[in-house]
């Protein structure tokens, strides 16, 4: 489903935020061995994993315990499951933080092809953090209204911002249909 509107090829750079298990990068691996993937994930348990299933997959497949953010300091707890990652007002464990432009200069990241992102609740932040679109070709956002409309907080209520900044940076927007409430949130998202 992350690549329905656009599937990566040898050579791409693809950044996944709020990247799990890493079960995408294993299938990618497999279509796209010469792809470069970032992925990041704040939860500890499951960057632990994640950072397993990288190293299976080769150097080209890196891993982050890292939260992309402007802010100095991420807390979060320690959960196990990825769809309690986005950030805790009360957390007890620090999340070591970069800018965007860190992140991308750490690793000499100048074009990415696909930026992928499922990072529960916390896009708006992350969107308003990126102070320059041009390196990023296309994305693919889940954004978690459908957890804000099951009463499990506003902070999920991020697909309105998301659209709007990606508008704004020259996008053209398209959506999922699934028959899944989830699936309505997702944004793909394509420099025109």
């Amino acid at each position: 489903i992350f690549f329905k509107h656009y599937l990566p090829q040898n050579g791409d750079v693809v950044v996944d935020l709020g990247a799990g298990y890493g079960v995408e990068a294993v299938w990618l691996s497999q279509l796209a061995p010469e792809a470069r993937y970032y992925g990041l994930e704040t939860q500890p348990v499951i960057f632990e994993c994640l950072s397993n299933t990288y190293h299976g997959l080769g150097k080209r497949f890196c891993a982050f315990p890292h939260a992309i953010t402007d802010a100095t300091e991420f807390k979060t707890q320690s959960q196990f499951s990825y769809a309690s990652s986005s950030q805790q007002r009360e957390g007890y464990i620090h999340v070591p933080t970069l800018t965007w432009k860190e992140f991308c200069e750490h690793n000499r990241i100048t074009k990415i092809d696909l930026l992928k992102m499922n990072i529960e609740g916390a896009e708006k932040e992350f969107i308003n953090s990126v102070h320059d679109f041009t390196a990023i070709l296309r994305m693919i956002v889940s954004c978690h209204d459908f957890r804000a409309n099951r009463g499990e907080g506003e902070h999920f209520r991020t697909k309105k911002t998301v659209l709007e900044k990606l508008q704004e940076n020259g996008y053209q927007i398209k959506t999922f249909s699934y028959g899944k409430n989830w699936s309505e949130d997702w944004i793909y998202a394509e420099r025109i």
